[in-house]
């Protein structure tokens, strides 16, 4: 009887231990389960970080979208080079163009000068014939065909040569009378550059082969403006310009 007594003791606690081994198994510790407050704090910094680097990375991305880069930064510096040549090609043009009417002949010395390009045919007209008007006295005459008026204003020689027959007189002007007067008139306003000591105007009326050639020097330097144009004070402006 004592013997089976100790039997079911020893049987109720190997049974009680077996129970309590498998509610161990099957219940999860308390610090597998349940997060330490450290480990929440270190989480929720991270997701803060995770957050921020985030935030950073749209920004930077957004600024990026906004601003130029390198190669449309030079692209714009260019079309502002290319937009300031052409404003400045239209005067340079022109320069050009003036240059390219005005020709210019350099000697070794003034007296050398003086004597070249036809200049040397440079006269002082003393013998006068015809009004021209503004105190100006001319020279008229002429010959086979031609008629010549020239006289003399400052250091300049005019000489103009035209046709007797009106119907081969350059247009707006009658005859070589009054395409003498309207020079004249035109001077009186307009001032021609002053050489050093000559300068020549050569005019050739002919409606056929008009020409009006313009030289003046001045030290070792001759200038000339030669135009094929019917109305010689298109010519004269040229050298007016230039005085």
């Amino acid at each position: 009887m004592r013997n089976k007594t100790l039997y079911s003791f020893f049987l109720l606690i190997w049974i009680g231990a077996l129970m309590v081994g498998c509610q161990e198994e099957s219940s999860p510790s308390e610090t597998e389960t349940t997060p330490s407050p450290e480990s929440e704090q270190d989480n929720a910094k991270e997701q803060n970080n995770e957050q921020a680097n985030t935030d950073d990375t749209q920004a930077t991305d957004h600024e990026e979208e906004n601003e130029p880069n390198d190669n449309q930064k030079e692209s714009s510096e260019e079309q502002a080079k290319v937009s300031d040549n052409e404003a400045n090609t239209e005067p340079d043009s022109q320069d050009s163009s003036k240059e390219e009417q005005i020709h210019e002949t350099s000697y070794a010395s003034e007296e050398k000068a003086v004597n070249r390009l036809g200049l040397e045919s440079y006269r002082e007209v003393e013998d006068t014939n015809i009004n021209l008007g503004h105190g100006i006295e001319g020279f008229a005459e002429g010959a086979a065909g031609h008629t010549y008026i020239s006289w003399n204003e400052g250091k300049w020689l005019i000489e103009v040569d035209a046709p007797t027959d009106p119907s081969y007189m350059v247009a707006n002007y009658e005859d070589d009378e009054a395409l003498a007067k309207a020079v004249v008139d035109y001077l009186e306003d307009n001032y021609l550059p002053a050489p050093d000591q000559r300068g020549i105007i050569e005019i050739n009326a002919f409606n056929e082969h008009p020409q009006t050639t313009i030289k003046w020097q001045k030290g070792s330097t001759v200038y000339m403006i030669d135009e094929k144009v019917p109305d010689p004070l298109t010519a004269l402006e040229i050298a007016v310009n230039q005085g």
